[in-house]
């Protein structure tokens, strides 16, 4: 991920990771992909697609590894979205 200073615009990459979850002022959130690319150590030869994000002024982007979202009885959309649910709650900007 990198991002450029105070446009909101953030570059990204996917290579085998899970989505992001981006938590809103509102106290909402979603869930965003980045388009895949080769997981990473596959090959040294293999690109990884770039996607720019544009942020707004109130939304914060939460960058979760597996282990977080996902386990044993826990499936990856439910894992995302309570780590959605808990950001956009401790993002509320009221």
């Amino acid at each position: 991920m990198s991002c450029q200073s105070g446009d909101g615009k953030v570059t990204g990459a996917n290579a085998g990771h899970v989505p992001l979850v981006c938590a809103h002022g509102d106290g909402s959130y979603e869930i965003r992909e980045l388009p895949g690319g080769t997981v990473l150590g596959v090959s040294p030869e293999a690109a990884c697609p770039q996607q720019v994000l544009t942020l707004d002024e109130d939304a914060a982007l939460v960058v979760v590894t597996d282990g977080v979202v996902e386990g044993p009885g826990l499936t990856l959309e439910t894992g995302l979205e309570h780590a959605g649910t808990v950001a956009a709650r401790a993002f509320v900007t009221d």
